[in-house]
C-alpha cells in the first residue's frame, strides 16, 4: 500500500463503492517485528503516508506471532521497551498526519495502559480484538473495555468460526461495555464464512450488530 498505484486502485473502489476505508493493518509488522527488525520504523512511517492519502485515520499496529509482546503471559519487557521507544519516536508524525496509532495485541488491559502511559502521546492508543482478548487470552473483555475508556479508537468483532449470533450472551455483555464507555468508533467485523457465501453471511454477522446497538 506503500505504493502510489496501490492507493490509487483503493481511491478508485472507495469513489465506486461510497465506501471509506476506517483503517488498515500493517500485518507484515507479525513476521518483522517492530521491536526488533530495523526496517521497521521506516515501515511504520511509510504506513502514515499511505493512510494520509488515503483519508484512513487508524493505522494499526500489529503485535502478533513473532511480534508478539509476551512470552508465557509475561512481558517481554526489552522488545516492551524498544516498542515504546518507536512508538514514540513515530507519534508526533502519525499526529501531524491526523493518524492514530491502533496497537492490536495479546497484551491485557494492565499491560495496555502501561505501554500508553510510557508511550504518553494522544497518537498511540488500543485497536481492541474481543475474540483474542476475550477467547484466546481469557481476559474478561467487558471490564478490560471499562478500564481501557479513552484509550481505544477501534474494535474488532470476531468468533472464530462460526458466526457472531453463536455467541450472543458474549457480545450482548461486550456492546454493554462498549456503549458504557460512550465509545462511537467503528466496530470493524473480522470475520468468516461458515456457509462460504461471503455476502450472506457477512450481512449476518452486520445485521446482528446492528441490532446490538440499536
Amino acid at each position: 500500500i506503500h505504493k502510489a498505484e496501490t492507493r490509487a486502485r483503493y481511491k478508485a473502489q472507495m469513489q465506486a463503492t461510497g465506501l471509506p476505508l476506517c483503517s488498515f493493518m500493517i500485518g507484515l509488522l507479525n513476521d518483522f517485528p517492530l521491536a526488533t527488525d530495523p526496517r521497521a520504523p521506516a515501515w511504520l512511517t511509510q504506513s502514515i503516508e499511505a493512510a494520509k492519502d488515503l483519508g484512513v485515520n487508524n493505522l494499526l499496529v500489529a503485535f502478533f506471532g513473532k511480534g508478539d509482546l509476551l512470552a508465557d503471559r509475561k512481558l517481554k519487557e526489552a522488545e516492551f521497551a524498544r516498542v515504546i521507544q518507536r512508538l514514540k519516536d513515530a507519534a508526533p508524525r502519525a499526529k501531524d498526519a491526523g493518524i492514530t496509532l491502533a496497537v492490536e495485541s495479546m497484551l491485557s488491559a494492565e499491560q495496555n495502559l502501561k505501554l500508553l502511559d510510557a508511550v504518553n502521546h494522544e497518537a498511540v492508543s488500543i485497536y481492541y480484538d474481543v475474540y483474542n482478548t476475550g477467547k484466546t487470552m481469557g481476559y474478561d473483555s467487558p471490564a478490560e473495555i471499562r478500564r481501557l475508556k479513552g484509550r481505544i479508537s477501534q474494535i474488532h468483532y470476531k468468533n472464530g468460526p462460526d458466526y457472531l449470533d453463536a455467541d450472543k450472551p458474549y457480545f450482548e455483555a461486550i456492546t454493554a461495555a462498549i456503549k458504557e464507555i460512550g465509545y462511537s468508533g467503528w466496530i470493524v467485523l473480522e470475520t468468516a464464512s461458515p456457509s462460504k457465501n461471503g455476502v450472506a453471511d457477512a450481512k449476518r454477522n452486520g445485521d446482528f450488530v446492528r441490532a446490538l446497538f440499536a
